[in-house]
Formats: structure tokens, sequence, C-alpha cells
């Protein structure tokens, strides 16, 4: 019972903010609907009566348009059995469609469409770079805050061996 509440939460997410597509794109919405999204650990841990999951031991997350892995990730659940809030930790490394992130901590807050990342956060998009304190990438808008010391890394776009205009 408890396997098939997380099996249920864990599509829920799939369908989620995180997965979700425009209005405009219905198809494309159907497609990942019916897409699963695969967790695997070397341990998995449910607390249904406090309303959390806990993988631990190479954490890997498989979805249609993203790939985690980490150390472990805790899993917090509303009282209807949704996925509230998630936090991976140790070396998490995410690789979407157009960047990749890296970092000690990477939370996702479902409701706000929000990926906080600490502990010497890293995004990369190409060869550019950004790093900070805090990086907080605001998925609904395409937006990015980074606090604390920032760097940021700008290679020029221009020819390239794979297309020389």
């Amino acid at each position: 019972m408890k396997q098939t509440l997380l099996l249920l939460a864990l599509v829920t997410w799939s369908l989620s903010p995180l997965h979700a597509q425009t209005a405009a794109k219905p198809a494309a919405t159907d497609a990942k609907a019916s897409a699963p999204t695969v967790v695997t650990s070397d341990v998995f841990k449910m607390d249904m009566p406090g309303h959390q999951g806990l993988f631990t031991g190479n954490v890997l997350v498989t979805a249609t348009d993203f790939k985690l892995k980490a150390r472990e990730m805790q899993v917090f659940f509303d009282e209807g059995n949704k996925i509230k809030r998630m936090i991976a930790r140790g070396n998490v490394e995410i690789d979407a469609t157009d960047k990749q992130t890296k970092s000690g901590q990477a939370e996702y807050i479902i409701a706000e469409n929000k990926l906080i990342l600490t502990e010497s956060p890293q995004v990369l998009q190409n060869r550019n770079t950004v790093t900070g304190t805090t990086i907080t990438i605001y998925r609904d808008t395409n937006r990015m805050d980074v606090d604390g010391r920032s760097r940021v890394l700008l290679y020029e776009s221009g020819p390239t061996e794979a297309n020389p205009k």
C-alpha cells in the first residue's frame, strides 16, 4: 500500500509544473503525462504519518525532460499525498534540456516552480557558467537570482567548427 501511494505521488509529481507544458501544446502534455518518472536508489524509506520519503545511495531520477543524480533525496507530501517539495543532497547534478546544474543541495518547491541551489552551486549552459552562494531558478519565468558573491563566465557566440558561418 505504501509503495502504491508513493508511486501515485511520483506520478503526480511528474505531472507537476516541473514537467508542465504551456496550454498551447496539449499533445506534448499528453505525451509527457504517459511517460513515467523513475526514481532508483540503494535504499528507500517511506514515513506515511510524517508525510515524507527518503531515497538514499546513488539516487537517480529520470523523467522526460531532465535527469537528477544525488547521494540522497527527501520528498515531502501534503495531506493528500501530493509532493510539496523535494530536497536532493550530496553531489547533486541536474541535466535538463538546455542547462546543467551542480550543487551540494538542490531544493525544489512545487507550488512556486522554484529550484534553489546551495553549497557551491553552478549553472552551466553551453560553455557559459554562473556560480554564487545561492542560485534560485524560477522556472515559470526563466529568471535566475544569484545571492552572495557571484561569478559569471560568458563566451561570445561565434563561429565554431560545427557551425563555421
